[in-house]
C-alpha cells in the first residue's frame, strides 16, 4: 500500500530530554518510570510506549515509527492510528514538546483546564480536602529521630514484638474490651467526637511522616507534605511518588507499607495504656486510639481495593504497575464482549488474567462506594440528634447519583469505542438472557433461611423464691434438684440487727410487763395506765418484727423439685452491686455470704417440665408464630437435636437478659451491663418461650443453640434485611 502525504509527514512532538528515566522489571518483563521532574509527576511505561517516545524527534513520521517498532516488537500488531494516538496520550501527560507555533496558548488553556478539573476533583472528594503541597525538608529533619529507630533490624523486631503482644492482650481481654467500647452513638458524640478528630489528626500526621522517612531511608526524596482534611478532621498528607523510581521493589513496598506500620505501632501502644490504666480520660484517649488506629488501618490503608497504601502494596506484589487503570480496561473489554461490541486490539492488555483483573475491577468499585455509603452514612448518625431527618435520603440520593454517573460515563466510554458497523447480536441476546435470568433469580425466586439464636433451659412456670429480708447465710438445708415438701425449709439467713432488735423489744415489754405488776400492787392508777399503753406498743412492735425474723427461714412454697435461682460468676463488678458471693447460690459454699433483699434464691416446680428460652429482635420476631416448630441443639447433647414447639411469644420488648444468657456471663447473647448490675441489650429484643418434646434428662441452665426457619424471601430481599439490620436504617 503506497503512503500517503499524512502518513510521510513527521510527528511534530519532541521527546524531553529532562526527563527521569527508571527501567524496572515486572512479571520479568521491563517497565520504564519516567518521573516529570517539573510537575513532578510519574507515570508507567511500556517498553513499546517508551520506545514510541524515544523516537518522537519532530522528523519521524507514524510510518517510520511503525517500521521501527514492528522490526523491534515482531509480535506486537502495530498500525499507524495506534502511533499516533499512542503519541498524542503522551503529549497529554506533558511528556513531550511541540515543535508547532502557538503553544503558548495551548500551554495556557491546558493550565486552565487542569485547574478547573482540580476544583471539580475537590468539590466532588468532600471527604478528603488537601491544600497545595510544601517542601516537607524541615518536618522530616524534625520526624526522622522520631521515627528512623522503627526502620532499622532491631527497631522493626521489636515493634513487631510489640504490635503481636497487643494482639494477644486483646484477645485474653476481648470479654472487658467488648463491653468497653461505647456505642455508635456514643462513639460519635460529644465530647467523644473532639477526641476522635485529635486522634486521626495525630495517627494520620504519624502515618504521612512514616512515608517520608521510609522514603529517605531508600534513598528516595519526599516531594511535598499538604494539610488535608480527611472526613472532616485535620490530618497532613505525603507525597511520596519518588518511591517509585526505585528499583527493588521491596523498597517500595516498604515505602507503602510505612504508614501502615507506624498506625499498627500507635494502636498497640495504645492498647496496652488502655490495659494498665485505670477509667479517666486517659483510658478512653486510649480506647479510642487503639479502636481507630487499627480499624482504619483494616478497613481503609492496607485494603488493596481502594487506591491507599494497600493498594500500592499489592500492585508491587503481584507485579502489575497501573493496576486500577489495567482492571477497567480488561473490565471494559469484557462488558464490550458481553454487549457484543468488537473493540479495536489493545496491545497494552494483559495476556492472560484478564478476568481476573476484570473481577478486581468489580469489586474495587463496589467496595469503594460501599466504604463512600458507610462514612456519609456515619455522617447521618452523628447529626442524628440534631433533628436533620432529611440527612437519610440527602446522602442516599448523593450516593446513588455519583455511582450512576460513574457507570455511565464508563459505558458511554465502551460505546464509544467501539469498532464502528461491527456488532454481534448474538453475543447480546445471550447476555440479555443471562442477566434477565439472574434479575429474576435475585428478586423473584423465593429462598427460605433458618435463623440461630442462643437458648437456655428454664423451668416450666416455676414458683420463685426471693429474700424479703437481707442477711447472711447460715445454712443450704435443700440442695437443687432435691425434691422437697411444703414448708420445707431451703436457706436458711441470720440478719443480727433485726434479731438485736427484737431481742431489745422483748426485753423492753418484760421490763413493762414488771412495772405494771408492781403499779397495780400500790395502787398507782396513773402510772398504770402509761405502761399498759407502752406495753401494748411494744407488743404490735414485736408482732410487726416477728415476720421479718419469719423470713429469714425461705421456704418451699409447696412439694416440688428445687432448682438453683441464679448463678453469679466470680468476677462480677457493679457501681451499684458489690456480691459476696459466687456460682449457684445453693452451693454450701456460699455459706456465710450476704444476701440482701430481693435476691432470687430458688425456684421450687411441682414438674420437672423444662422450656427453652431464646431472644429475637424485631425482623425474626415476624416471621415466628404459636405452634412453630424449632430445632435446639444443647451444648450438654451436641450430637442430639431437640424438637419444640412455640408456645410464648413477648408481647413487648424485653428490658433485662437473663444473665445466663449473656455473653459476658459464659452465654451467647451480646449484652451490655446496666448501671443497676442487670444486663440489658442494644437492640430491641423479644422472649421467646419454646416446649420441648423429648426424654433426654435436661435440667435449667442447660445453654445451646436454637434453629428456626423463617419465612420464604426473595435473594435480593435478604440482602436488603442483612444491610438494613447491619446499619439499622430504613428507606
Amino acid at each position: 500500500m503506497e503512503t500517503t502525504h499524512i502518513e510521510a509527514r513527521g510527528i511534530p512532538l519532541l521527546f524531553r530530554r529532562d526527563l527521569e528515566i527508571a527501567k524496572l522489571r515486572f512479571r520479568g518483563e521491563p517497565c520504564y518510570v519516567v518521573k516529570d521532574p517539573l510537575a513532578l509527576k510519574y507515570y508507567h511505561l511500556r517498553p513499546p510506549q517508551f520506545r514510541l517516545l524515544s523516537y518522537l524527534d519532530g522528523k519521524a513520521s507514524p510510518e517510520q515509527i511503525k517500521q521501527w517498532l514492528s522490526a523491534e516488537f515482531p509480535t506486537i500488531a502495530i498500525r499507524v492510528s495506534d502511533i499516533r494516538q499512542l503519541a498524542a496520550d503522551l503529549h497529554q501527560k506533558g511528556l513531550t514538546t511541540s515543535t508547532r507555533k502557538g503553544q503558548r496558548t495551548r500551554l495556557l488553556w491546558k493550565r486552565r483546564k487542569r485547574i478547573k478539573e482540580q476544583l471539580l476533583r475537590a468539590l466532588a472528594s468532600p471527604l478528603f480536602m488537601r491544600s497545595p503541597a510544601i517542601n516537607p525538608g524541615v518536618l522530616v529533619r524534625i520526624f526522622a529521630p522520631l521515627l528512623g529507630w522503627m526502620f532499622t533490624r532491631t527497631g522493626a523486631c521489636l515493634a513487631a514484638f510489640v504490635i503481636v503482644s497487643s494482639w494477644f492482650e486483646a484477645a485474653i481481654r476481648w470479654d472487658e474490651l467488648s463491653q468497653t467500647l461505647p456505642s455508635l452513638g456514643t462513639f460519635f458524640g460529644w465530647p467523644n467526637l473532639i477526641w476522635l478528630w485529635m486522634i486521626i489528626g495525630c495517627s494520620k500526621i504519624l502515618h504521612e511522616m512514616g512515608h517520608a522517612v521510609a522514603c529517605e531511608k531508600v534513598g528516595r526524596r519526599c516531594l511535598g507534605i499538604g494539610a488535608a482534611l480527611l472526613v472532616f478532621s485535620p490530618t497532613l498528607y505525603c507525597d511520596a511518588t519518588d518511591s517509585w523510581m526505585s528499583v527493588n521493589k521491596w523498597q517500595r513496598i516498604l515505602v507503602s507499607a510505612s504508614g501502615i506500620y507506624v498506625e499498627l505501632l500507635i494502636g498497640a501502644i495504645a492498647m496496652f495504656v488502655w490495659s494498665h490504666t485505670f477509667p479517666g480520660t486517659l483510658h478512653s484517649i486510649a480506647l479510642n486510639a487503639a479502636a481507630i488506629s487499627t480499624v482504619s488501618t483494616v478497613i481503609f490503608n492496607a485494603n488493596p481495593l481502594i487506591k491507599f497504601d494497600g493498594y500500592y502494596i499489592f500492585s508491587d506484589l503481584i507485579e502489575v504497575p497501573n493496576l486500577q487503570e489495567t482492571s477497567s480496561r480488561c473490565l471494559s473489554r469484557s462488558a464490550a464482549w458481553c454487549l457484543g461490541f468488537s473493540l479495536e486490539k489493545d496491545v497494552f492488555s494483559p495476556k492472560s488474567g484478564r478476568h481476573w483483573f476484570a473481577s478486581y475491577a468489580v469489586l474495587s468499585f463496589i467496595y469503594r462506594w460501599f466504604i463512600l455509603a458507610v462514612i456519609l452514612w456515619t455522617i447521618h448518625q452523628v447529626v442524628l440528634p440534631y433533628r436533620v431527618e432529611s440527612a437519610t435520603g440527602i446522602w442516599a440520593t448523593v450516593v446513588m447519583a455519583m455511582m450512576s454517573w460513574q457507570l455511565f460515563r464508563q459505558g458511554k466510554s465502551v460505546v464509544e469505542s467501539r469498532k464502528p458497523g461491527q456488532h454481534n447480536f448474538r453475543r447480546l441476546v445471550i447476555s440479555s438472557v443471562v442477566v434477565s435470568l439472574a434479575l429474576v433469580v435475585l428478586f423473584f425466586v423465593p429462598l427460605r433461611l433458618h435463623h440461630r439464636a442462643s437458648v437456655y433451659v428454664e423451668l416450666q412456670e416455676p414458683i420463685t423464691i426471693y429474700t424479703s429480708t437481707g442477711g447472711t447465710v447460715v445454712s443450704v438445708q435443700s440442695k437443687a434438684g432435691e425434691m422437697v415438701r411444703e414448708n420445707d425449709t431451703i436457706l436458711v439467713l441470720e440478719n443480727p440487727e433485726i434479731e438485736d432488735k427484737l431481742r431489745l423489744l422483748v426485753e423492753q415489754r418484760d421490763l413493762t410487763s414488771s412495772a405494771i405488776r408492781t403499779f397495780e400492787s400500790v395502787g398507782n392508777h396513773s402510772k398504770l395506765a402509761i405502761m399498759q399503753k407502752e406495753l401494748l406498743s411494744l407488743e404490735r412492735r414485736i408482732r410487726e418484727i416477728k415476720p421479718l425474723i419469719d423470713a429469714l427461714s425461705l421456704r418451699a412454697p409447696h412439694s416440688g423439685v428445687v432448682y438453683d435461682g441464679q448463678f453469679e460468676p466470680p468476677a462480677v463488678h457493679s457501681v451499684q452491686k458489690t456480691l459476696n458471693w459466687s456460682g449457684w447460690l445453693l452451693d454450701s459454699r456460699n455459706e456465710g455470704a450476704f444476701l440482701p433483699a430481693g435476691t432470687l434464691v430458688a425456684k421450687v416446680s411441682s414438674t420437672r417440665q423444662c422450656e427453652a428460652i431464646l431472644y429475637v429482635d424485631q425482623d425474626v420476631l415476624e416471621d415466628i408464630a404459636i405452634d412453630q416448630m424449632v430445632t435446639i441443639r444443647l451444648d450438654a447433647f451436641p450430637d442430639i437435636d431437640l424438637q419444640g414447639t412455640v408456645v410464648d411469644i413477648s408481647a413487648s420488648g424485653v428490658d433485662e437478659i437473663a444473665p445466663i444468657a449473656s455473653q459476658q456471663f459464659g452465654g451467647r447473647l451480646p449484652t451490655v451491663a446496666k448501671r443497676d448490675g442487670s444486663q440489658g441489650s442494644e437492640v430491641k429484643l423479644f422472649q421467646i418461650a419454646v416446649a420441648i418434646d423429648t426424654t433426654v434428662p435436661i435440667t435449667p441452665g442447660m445453654r445451646g443453640r436454637a434453629k428456626l426457619l423463617l419465612n420464604e424471601r426473595s435473594m435480593a430481599a435478604w440482602g436488603y434485611r442483612l444491610l438494613r439490620n447491619t446499619f439499622y436504617f430504613r428507606f
